[in-house]
């Protein structure tokens, strides 16, 4: 990125991603950095969920919030979303 640490700026780990991949919030870039969800996916849980990715790691988390993105997304970023989740209920116990 051209703008950064050449210029002094500390630019978020997520606002890069998020450039890189091409969405528009940190929960979608987190999604796919983490979760190795689809742009699609990922962009569908975010718009569910909201753009603020503890906000996305609380509902994924819950294994009773899974099934409602069950019929947004592929039967792949699916898979990977419960794998996400748990992998994050996982590390709170």
């Amino acid at each position: 990125m051209i703008v950064g640490k050449e210029h002094g700026l500390d630019i978020p780990a997520f606002v890069k991603s998020s450039i890189e991949y091409g969405v528009q919030s940190e929960a979608a870039a987190q999604l796919i950095t983490r979760g190795h969800l689809t742009r699609g996916g990922a962009v569908f849980v975010a718009r569910e969920c909201g753009d603020e990715w503890e906000n996305v790691s609380d509902q994924i988390g819950d294994e009773a919030q899974l099934e409602l993105f069950s019929s947004g997304l592929t039967s792949l970023d699916y898979e990977r979303l419960r794998d996400l989740g748990e992998r994050l209920r996982l590390s709170v116990q």
